[in-house]
């Protein structure tokens, strides 16, 4: 799963929406409308910003091989 993708399964299981997302971290509601459609990428503190409100943090790991 991408990870536009995976913020589209976390807003919907925490019931946030795109609009309290900007509110809450001054990102556009257009940059936000193309990053969940997959046409835009978010920087990594954008991210970090939205995952915060989400309630959920970005781990980075070591790929299995």
């Amino acid at each position: 799963m991408l990870i536009h993708e995976q913020v589209r399964a976390a807003m919907e299981v925490t019931d946030i929406s795109a609009y309290k997302i900007s509110m809450e971290t001054g990102l556009s509601q257009g940059l936000l409308s193309r990053f969940l459609r997959g046409q835009s990428p978010l920087s990594l503190r954008a991210l970090t910003l939205v995952l915060d409100v989400l309630g959920y943090e970005l781990t980075i790991r070591k790929k299995e091989n």
